[in-house]
């Protein structure tokens, strides 16, 4: 006989007599990230060295090589058929260009709630009308959604530590923010010029040490929340105008 525990977003199998047998569900901080398949159940990949718009598939990236690298990771799982993705969008852009040249790996993880929307074609097609400039993975069979423990259609974030342990989870677009700051703050660790800035203007870049009074700092942020609202809704709109292309 066994029972389950459930805590968080994890939950533990045991025997009635209380021995540990092992756990499911969502992985979450501290937990080791799991390698991406390879060989006969190996995943393919866009936006890596060797990918083209003939060629597509890419060489493909491995946790254990980012952590001799010593890279901050972001993994994020989207699918193209979900609007709340496509509202992630822009942020993802945004994080490309802001943070790796400091040494961030971004690593999008795609799977479809459908079968169609995995092909990688269609996955490819996506991902250039997105303009999505970092790695993408499709995982076709689930594999690496399954060992995470990520829903498919629900955006969902892994911050990844240089030492290869998860530092964070974040699931949904209410949850970006912290992402960034999680994110900015585990790359400042070894870059100190990369300001993270306060709060409301997380990732900012800015000599380091910098520092806003509090006037400008309000006032700042108010702005950058304005902007956020308008660039939200314009999003949105865009989703809804085009959701009947993406999912061709």
């Amino acid at each position: 006989l066994v029972g389950v525990w459930q805590g968080g977003r994890r939950s533990e199998l045991l025997t009635v007599g209380g021995v540990y047998l092992g756990s499911f569900g969502q992985l979450d901080a501290g937990d080791a990230a799991p390698d991406f398949p390879v060989g006969e159940n190996g995943v393919e990949w866009l936006n890596t060295p060797g990918s083209s718009p003939e060629a597509l598939r890419g060489e493909p990236l491995s946790m254990r090589q980012l952590r001799r690298e010593k890279k901050v990771v972001l993994l994020h799982f989207w699918d193209y058929t979900s609007m709340r993705s496509h509202l992630a969008m822009p942020a993802l852009r945004r994080w490309q260009e802001r943070y790796a040249p400091y040494g961030v790996q971004l690593i999008g993880v795609h799977r479809s709630r459908f079968d169609f929307a995995d092909r990688l074609v269609h996955v490819a097609r996506a991902v250039k009308r997105s303009g999505l400039r970092h790695a993408i993975v499709n995982d076709e069979h689930g594999d690496i959604s399954t060992a995470y423990g990520a829903k498919a259609g629900e955006p969902t974030m892994f911050v990844v530590g240089t030492d290869g342990r998860i530092l964070s989870v974040h699931q949904g677009l209410g949850e970006m923010s912290q992402a960034e700051y999680e994110l900015c703050d585990a790359a400042s660790g070894q870059h100190p010029d990369l300001w993270c800035g306060d709060e409301g203007l997380r990732g900012w870049k800015g000599p380091a040490g910098a520092k806003l009074s509090p006037q400008s700092a309000k006032g700042l942020s108010a702005l950058a929340n304005s902007w956020v609202v308008w660039i939200t809704w314009r999003v949105s709109r865009y989703a809804c105008m085009h959701k009947t292309e993406d999912v061709a």
